[in-house]
């Protein structure tokens, strides 16, 4: 049956659930604190739970889906929050809207990138393999010569092999 966009969107939305209610007890929590152990920790968490989630399989349920995206969140404000701090430390206060401004454009633009890379890596893959198992389906031409002698025409045969 599969998952509908609204659905899908429930389910990867539970993501920010914590993160907005751990974002302003983290932001306070990494002015006492040196914020770069936050933002390590942040990573690692991410890193953990997305490692989990890639044992996904497509018979998952929407809580078998959207419980590892809840506790996934945690690591957001932990990643983006101290890290935010960081780069934004050493700016004057007279520049702080234009940096502030500048670091949200340029990692949007880095997810975008990075997003374009991944997805043509995987079409030129998915093709590459496509390709490789395609010529090795039918080796031997006996399920072409069958469906020939069952009248099929060629550009038939070659559609149904592909």
């Amino acid at each position: 049956m599969g998952y509908t966009a609204t659905i899908a969107g429930y389910s990867t939305a539970t993501m920010g659930v914590l993160a907005v209610f751990l974002a302003p007890l983290i932001a306070t929590l990494a002015t006492k604190i040196d914020p770069r152990p936050m933002v390590f920790t942040g990573v690692l968490w991410l890193g953990l739970w997305t490692l989990f989630r890639s044992q996904a399989d497509m018979s998952m349920t929407f809580s078998q889906i959207s419980l590892p995206m809840l506790f996934q969140g945690i690591g957001m404000p932990l990643f983006f929050v101290p890290l935010t701090g960081i780069a934004l430390g050493c700016v004057l206060e007279r520049e702080m809207d234009s940096a502030a401004g500048l670091m949200n454009f340029i990692r949007t633009l880095s997810g975008a990138f990075a997003t374009s890379m991944v997805n043509t890596s995987w079409e030129n893959q998915t093709r590459y393999v496509h390709a490789e198992l395609a010529g090795l389906t039918d080796r031997e031409a006996v399920a072409t010569h069958n469906m020939l002698n069952d009248g099929m025409s060629m550009d038939t045969v070659r559609g149904s092999i592909e």
